[in-house]
């Protein structure tokens, strides 16, 4: 059986998918499986994953009709055999040295690496690295100083996912910014024993045509970030959870996101105002108190004078700088 399961959704990347393939399959650690899912896609993406699973069969090809990369993740969390999850971008590479040291691995749940970001057409951030870690003596304090916004930088244990598990944690389907978010916040609500590596196992492409190059970033953002509230509020009722405190920031820094775009879009109006004001009403009503970030505070008890902050703000700012 793998160890890990590499899940990658693969749509309209031909010109990006053999590098990201050749550094899998240049992984000096070899037992792992990688689950490729061509999501319908309309270049020579699909030949490409064909191609690779005649050349390796660690390569597991399956070919669908377009339905998103929520539903694509899903097929693959469903058929992988691996102890270890882990989400690659067809359009970015893994560092092939990647360390794995399985008898660290046991008994930990989440595993964080670090991450190097590079635009397109530069050449890829190579460096020989220095192996540290940073293993889980209190949750709290973990939490405190470790946070990932990055979701391919993260090993999922299968006890998260598992689909005939507890959880069988999934991607929310109707969510296009922060589906991995969603994801990666579910886990980190349950795990009870993650450990930070200071190594680079991932180096992210920044390129036009992404998600967040949409015109209408700001009402995306918004509407995806309420599902995400909910949906973890939800979640966190299900199975009784009590955040700890070094857990709230990855809340509040989400939660801030909804009157940040708002504002900047010059969307902040009354009915945003008090359905934001409603979900951070729940989750006061279940102690978890994401109005002590200022910003949200702001933003829930004196909701007019945010704009007129925020630009003062940026004047200030610009002064300064």
């Amino acid at each position: 059986m793998p160890l890990v399961s590499i899940i990658i959704p693969v749509y309209n990347v031909d010109k990006y998918l053999r590098t990201c393939l050749d550094s899998i399959i240049n992984w000096t650690f070899t037992n792992w499986e990688a689950i490729l899912i061509d999501d319908g896609t309309p270049d020579n993406s699909g030949v490409v994953c064909d191609e690779y699973a005649v050349k390796d069969t660690r390569f597991k090809v399956i070919h669908k009709q377009n339905e998103g990369v929520s539903v694509a993740r899903n097929l693959g969390l469903d058929i992988a055999k691996g102890q270890w999850c882990w989400f690659v971008d067809s359009d970015d590479l893994i560092d092939s040295n990647t360390p794995v040291d399985v008898e660290l691995l046991k008994e930990k749940d989440i595993v964080m690496f670090d991450i190097k970001m590079f635009n397109d057409g530069e050449a890829i951030p190579y460096a020989v690295e220095t192996i540290s870690y940073d293993e889980c003596d209190n949750l709290d304090t973990f939490y405190k100083r470790w946070i990932s916004y990055t979701h391919p930088t993260i090993w999922y244990n299968r006890k998260f996912w598992d689909k005939n598990g507890e959880y069988a944690i999934r991607f929310t389907k109707s969510i296009i910014l922060g589906e991995d978010l969603e994801f990666m916040r579910k886990c980190e609500l349950l795990t009870t024993n993650p450990i930070k590596i200071h190594y680079t196992n991932y180096y992210y492409r920044l390129r036009e045509g992404s998600a967040y190059h949409n015109a209408n970033i700001h009402q995306q953002v918004i509407d995806d970030t309420f599902k995400v509230l909910t949906n973890l509020y939800e979640f966190i009722s299900k199975y009784h959870i009590k955040p700890t405190n070094g857990f709230l920031p990855r809340l509040t820094n989400l939660a801030t996101c909804i009157p940040s775009h708002a504002v900047t879009g010059k969307i902040w109006n009354r009915p945003l105002q008090k359905k934001f004001k409603e979900v951070m009403s729940k989750y006061e009503q279940k102690r978890i108190h994401l109005t002590s970030a200022r910003y949200i505070w702001l933003a829930t008890k004196l909701p007019w004078l945010l704009s007129w902050a925020t630009k003062l703000k940026t004047v200030l700012t610009c002064k300064h700088s």
